[in-house]
């Protein structure tokens, strides 16, 4: 009989004690069952360790490491460097997945031999479940064509994060996240992207990212780390531009996207107006480009709207904004 592959899911757990228990049933109940599941306990405050200790009692594929707080890229570092799987996925503690993800995604895998494949995702609000715009399966060996997927379609799906992919072992071979940044999973895409001969797409919406107050995404008072996503970027510009100038317009996209999620969350933080200044430097370099943007093929009506918005007016863009969110929920 042969071996199925094991896969290492890898769970970064920091003061989740009402979500945990959710999302490692999701794993555990997988119809794929040869898994290693890492949850790294780092340093909750809660019963968020407990309760992963309860859990690993009762299922040996569970391995539970204690540290002291270091950060979203600390605890997935930390499953990294014990991991055992040929390959690897990522999810979020608050977060949970279909009961197929895995095996749809390694059979995929497989009979493509891909070195990376992506799902697609579900936003869930409350009792609420929205699923990102839907996307055909399909798969990707240019360099370039691969740059252009995963930088400029980020609104048919997450494509910049880790958790919604599986990726062959070799990917992250002796590569980390970069720790003290809010935005880990973009300041890390251009590396694990130049690993990558083969990638793929499967339109199925496996993953389930819940949306809750107090997430690191979802901040309510103002840090400076908001800024992380446009610094990231801005490097990412300057290497694709030089390396792969091909699709510069498709980094550019997502280089003013990063103005516009920074613009967003120092909008909605509870203190936003004594730091409005920073609001103002950002509509300044948006107003400056914004004929360079209206003009990027990426964007879509939506977003072209937010940044005319933006340019014109920020106090009728955030009114705009909060309506819009409001409405989706």
């Amino acid at each position: 009989m042969i071996q199925k592959p094991l896969i290492s899911i890898i769970v970064p757990v920091y003061n989740v004690e009402n979500y945990i228990n959710k999302c490692v049933d999701s794993i555990k109940n997988q119809s794929y069952s040869n898994l290693e599941i890492i949850l790294v306990d780092d340093g909750s405050t809660d019963r968020s360790g407990e309760i992963c200790d309860e859990l690993a009692i009762n299922d040996n594929r569970i391995i539970v490491i204690h540290k002291k707080n270091g950060g979203l890229s600390d605890a997935r570092n930390s499953g990294l460097k014990i991991m055992k799987g040929e390959y690897i996925g990522f999810v979020d503690s608050d977060d949970y997945i279909d009961s197929n993800m895995y095996e749809h995604m390694l059979r995929y895998m497989l009979d493509n031999q891909l070195d990376v494949v992506m799902c697609g995702t579900s936003s869930v609000f409350g009792e609420k479940e929205v699923t990102s715009k839907k996307f055909d399966s399909y798969i990707l060996t240019d360099k370039e064509d691969i740059i252009e997927d995963v930088y400029a379609k980020s609104y048919e799906g997450s494509t910049t994060t880790v958790w919604n992919k599986l990726f062959k072992r070799k990917i992250f071979s002796k590569l980390y996240f970069k720790l003290n940044t809010t935005f880990e999973d973009d300041e890390i895409v251009l590396s694990w992207i130049n690993r990558v001969s083969r990638y793929g797409r499967i339109s199925n919406p496996f993953y389930k990212y819940v949306q809750r107050d107090g997430s690191i995404t979802h901040r309510k008072k103002y840090k400076s780390s908001i800024f992380d996503v446009i610094n990231i970027y801005e490097k990412s510009r300057s290497i694709i531009y030089r390396d792969y100038r091909k699709v510069s317009e498709s980094v550019n996209y997502r280089y003013w996207w990063a103005h516009r999620c920074a613009l967003d969350m120092l909008l909605g933080c509870v203190d936003y107006r004594e730091h409005i200044n920073d609001a103002y430097q950002i509509q300044s370099r948006i107003r400056k480009n914004i004929i360079s943007i209206i003009n990027n093929k990426y964007n879509s009506e939506k977003q072209l709207l937010a940044y005319v918005l933006i340019a014109l007016n920020l106090n009728i863009y955030k009114k705009a904004k909060d309506i819009y969110d409001k409405n989706s929920v």
